[in-house]
């Protein structure tokens, strides 16, 4: 069994310019098709919305008991520890690793 990677997130307005430049060096085919992807690039887009707490509030709203708000991010689920590594190298910032 493989090691367990962590994800790459981005925001919406991090993943827009990343995805336009992956769209031009790798075509719309091997974005839009998720084995394609995993295959040629080594990871799968995942769009994942998570909960935030909005500061301290303790206010019971729905089922998670505090004030939040939804926000979505943008995962890239790899599968490959060398294909990680190079996607972080040619195209991610050294901060977000």
């Amino acid at each position: 069994m493989g090691i367990e990677m962590k994800p790459l997130e981005f925001t919406r307005d991090e993943w827009i310019p990343l995805q336009q430049r992956l769209l031009q060096e790798h075509g719309a085919a091997t974005m839009s098709i998720s084995w394609r992807c995993r295959r040629e690039l080594g990871f799968i887009v995942r769009h994942h919305d998570r909960w935030v707490p909005v500061g301290d509030s303790p206010v019971r709203l729905g089922g998670n008991g505090v004030l939040s708000y939804r926000e979505t991010v943008i995962c890239l689920d790899f599968y490959d520890e060398e294909m990680r590594t190079f996607f972080i190298l040619k195209y991610h910032n050294t901060d977000k690793a």
